[in-house]
């Protein structure tokens, strides 16, 4: 099991760079395409996916209420306009990136955790599984309903 997950996180990680669309910046002067652009470049898709994956809705939480800041190598000399619009674009296009992917971890964790109770649920019988994995939750079982 632990070997099945650590090949879906290399797999996630070797992917995940391909999986955005990647805005070339021809446009140097223009700050909407030039923060598009870096924001795609630099958000770290494989830590998101990792804490939506570990951390659940909380991560998702998290990453729409981190606000990340551009580098300031980006800003240097540039005018007082471009910097505003550059700053908030880039904000909201990585903030975005890092909510969706937090989302594919969370439900990447949905998954694996509802094939590990289908699992049970199979090879040990339906009653057993509820009471087991369920009932370890809620600490109480489950009635079969006849």
């Amino acid at each position: 099991m632990k070997t099945a997950i650590l090949i879906l996180l290399l797999t996630l990680t070797c992917v995940s760079p391909l999986s955005d669309s990647v805005i070339s910046p021809e446009d140097g002067a223009n700050p909407l395409f030039l923060s598009e652009y870096d924001a795609t470049v630099y958000a770290n898709r494989t830590l998101w996916f990792s804490a939506g994956f570990l951390f659940n809705i909380f991560a998702v939480g998290i990453s729409y209420l981190f606000v990340p800041v551009p580098s300031p190598e980006s800003l240097v000399g540039r005018g007082e306009d471009f910097v505003g619009i550059y700053t908030e674009n880039y904000r909201k296009t990585l903030q975005s990136i890092n909510t969706k992917w937090a989302i594919f971890g969370c439900v990447g964790n949905t998954a694996v955790l509802s094939t590990v109770f289908l699992v049970y649920a199979i090879r040990d019988g339906c009653q057993e599984a509820c009471s087991n994995v369920i009932g370890a939750i809620f600490e109480q079982g489950c009635s079969t309903g006849s």
